[in-house]
């Protein structure tokens, strides 16, 4: 007698967590959802700041060295956007 009561409360129990996982399934709205998601993490979708090198004021070679880095990032920058127009 007892163990088919324990069967019926079990029986009960997992039709209820059915039923509760149909109603938040249907309760999903996408929109909604991604719009949270992206809000509650936007830290992780934005463009970090700008990153300027500041070398030591001894260091003047590499003070050059950097000069000369930008100057040919810019460039390939400038052929990329050439070759894509």
């Amino acid at each position: 007698m007892m163990h088919l009561s324990c069967e019926e409360t079990l029986k009960s129990c997992h039709g209820s967590i059915v039923e509760m996982l149909n109603r938040n399934i249907t309760a999903l709205d996408l929109r909604q959802d991604k719009a949270c998601f992206f809000k509650r993490n936007e830290q992780v979708y934005t463009r970090p700041g700008y990153f300027k090198f500041m070398p030591s004021k001894e260091d003047i070679v590499s003070v050059y060295v950097i000069y000369i880095v930008v100057f040919r990032l810019t460039l390939h920058v400038i052929d990329f956007d050439n070759d894509h127009w």
